[in-house]
């Protein structure tokens, strides 16, 4: 559950999730303090190390940083993932 969700206003809220190698999403209502789940789906090719891959990647271009060393490669993904 979504830290502090469960003390925010009601209605349908989308929460996702990219850890363990799946990009989640649930489309949550809530009414009265109770959660129902209206939908949820996951792909497991997105989310992950998918993910920190793109990011990595998003990062390098729109800083226009020229070519990385292997060391630095994995010293970024390693911060990708923090």
């Amino acid at each position: 559950m979504p830290y502090g969700l469960d003390n925010a206003s009601e209605g349908i809220y989308a929460v996702y999730d990219l850890g363990g190698g799946t990009f989640d999403l649930s489309i949550l209502k809530l009414s009265r303090g109770v959660f129902e789940v209206l939908a949820t789906a996951g792909d497991t090719a997105l989310g992950g190390d998918d993910f920190d891959h793109r990011v990595y990647c998003w990062a390098l271009e729109t800083q226009r940083v020229g070519p990385v060393s292997p060391a630095d490669t994995r010293l970024l993904m390693m911060k990708a993932r923090e």
